[in-house]
């Protein structure tokens, strides 16, 4: 995997740059709804879904408790980074919802 460094901060929201320009020592740029939404898109087709639940063992019947619990631990997961960086955990409610926490 190669790393891209660069100073260019096209990307970033210039408001939060301004903000925060005397923290802001870089800036790390990804996909990041990208990269969560496509992880599991093959399992979006009822017959790769089937294949792997039959697979894991998981009757259709059971279905909505196992996805429950996969629910729980990654939500517990996060929670846990969260707490470990000392950072606040906010759930965004859609995509059209900011995610630069209210400036002090």
């Amino acid at each position: 995997m190669k790393i891209k460094v660069t100073t260019n901060t096209s990307n970033v929201p210039s408001s939060f740059i301004t903000q925060h320009q005397a923290d802001v020592i870089g800036v790390l740029s990804g996909f990041d709804r990208l990269r969560l939404m496509a992880t599991l898109r093959p399992l979006y087709q009822p017959s790769l879904m089937m294949r792997y639940l039959l697979r894991a063992g998981v009757l259709l019947k059971d279905f909505a408790s196992f996805a429950s619990g996969w629910t729980e631990r990654v939500r517990g997961a996060a929670r846990q980074l969260a707490e470990q960086s000392g950072r606040p955990l906010c759930y965004l409610h859609g995509s059209s919802q900011r995610k630069e926490l209210p400036g002090p």
